[in-house]
């Protein structure tokens, strides 16, 4: 399983301990590794190849920290202007066969606990069967920051962006939501063509810069 990590944050929500030169998935909370670097480790376990997307301006940064790791495969996508997370899932996702599962990992969060490991395994049982898998978080207060999953046991029947404060009270009170991780698993053909199927302008524009990346390559 391939992994790919989104690292390009500006890192607003941790101000001031967050910058911008320096947002907050490279910043160390407890004195040892940053977020960044917890992200990586975490997920050893599970993928094989790790594929960091970020902006240009933090390549030395993420280089630096990837150092931690003896052994570690990986390689970065970068970004010279920032775009929407679609874009950047679709780019790093072009290097990789139809066959190959996918995980997308946001870079900024703090994950503790044997739950993961069992969602992942779980996960990974959809995607070879065809899924779409998202991670959903328990709601635990009305927070209008994050989007939100409404869900019937494992399928997902609607996806919230960002609700008003009204919306996310109910949300709270109804078992059926979860807050939108940002964690994806999928085998990349499915992915693939559910977005040639919904957005095929998005995944036209991906496929061109990709394959204008390997011209460049070839000079």
């Amino acid at each position: 399983m391939k992994c790919i990590v989104l690292a390009g944050g500006r890192g607003d929500r941790l101000w001031p301990l967050s910058r911008k030169n320096y947002p907050k998935q490279f910043i160390s909370l407890d004195g040892s590794h940053s977020i960044f670097q917890d992200t990586i480790a975490r997920n050893m376990a599970y993928c094989d190849e790790f594929v960091v997307v970020t902006n240009r301006e933090y390549q030395f940064i993420v280089e630096n920290q990837l150092k931690a790791f003896q052994g570690l495969t990986w390689r970065l996508v970068l970004e010279e202007e920032a775009r929407k997370t679609t874009a950047a899932i679709l780019l790093a996702c072009l290097e990789f066969p139809l066959s190959e599962l996918i995980f997308i990992v946001p870079s900024d969060h703090l994950i503790q606990g044997e739950a993961y490991k069992d969602a992942i395994n779980e996960a990974g049982v959809l995607a070879r069967e065809g899924n779409l898998v998202t991670f959903g978080m328990p709601v635990r207060t009305a927070d209008t920051r994050y989007g939100y999953i409404c869900c019937n046991g494992n399928h997902v029947e609607k996806f919230v962006e960002k609700p008003d404060g009204a919306q996310a009270q109910k949300y709270l009170q109804d078992s059926r939501y979860l807050i939108n991780s940002g964690l994806f698993l999928f085998r990349n053909g499915d992915f693939l063509q559910e977005v040639r199927l919904h957005s095929p302008e998005i995944l036209g524009a991906c496929e061109r810069a990709f394959e204008d990346k390997l011209i460049e390559k070839g000079k």
